[in-house]
């Protein structure tokens, strides 16, 4: 499978802070933070489509979560951009 995929965040840096402060093996972490810039990237892009009306606000507050979760682990180097 090949597909596109553009974004301003630096990808590497978000699943590497996912992987030290999930507490999920490297491979879930990793999976984890890639899906999420994925699904969040197509809902920025269509967000006034109706299939993402009731996944919108429980998907930004699984994301702030997760921030929380992580911001620990990084708090010294600024990387609080996961999605």
């Amino acid at each position: 499978m090949k597909f596109q995929f553009d974004h301003h965040d630096e990808l590497f840096a978000i699943v590497d802070k996912v992987r030290r402060g999930s507490g999920y093996a490297d491979d879930d972490a990793a999976a984890l933070a890639v899906g999420l810039k994925l699904l969040n990237g197509v809902m920025l892009n269509h967000r006034n489509d109706p299939l993402f009306a009731d996944v919108q606000p429980a998907l930004r507050a699984f994301i702030g979560n997760l921030k929380a979760r992580t911001a620990t682990m990084d708090s010294d180097q600024g990387c609080d951009n996961i999605a």
